[in-house]
């Protein structure tokens, strides 16, 4: 399964922050700067890269890997949650 990005308008309100606005559900979510940059790198591709994506953006962070490998989960579940990803299939297997 890859994660897609789903249909949202995207604001940078400040040099950190980012709002998505999913103009389907009316709602907003504000993004801080760790969860903007893990949002850039969700789609297309599976989990399991989301989360090694996560971990190499934040190498120099002073967290393990496997910490920020758990972080991306945590952050991948929420983004699912409430609905700025989705789960599709890889159609190109």
């Amino acid at each position: 399964m890859l994660y897609r990005k789903q249909n949202v308008l995207s604001d940078k309100i400040s040099e950190t922050d980012v709002i998505l606005s999913d103009p389907d559900s009316g709602k907003t979510h504000l993004l801080n700067r760790t969860a903007s940059a893990f949002y850039d790198v969700c789609d297309g591709v599976s989990r399991d890269d989301a989360s090694e994506r996560y971990a190499a953006l934040f190498a120099g962070s002073g967290a393990g890997r496997e910490k920020l490998r758990a972080d991306a989960e945590i952050l991948c579940n929420q983004f699912l949650e409430i609905g700025i990803i989705t789960e599709a299939r890889d159609e190109q297997r």
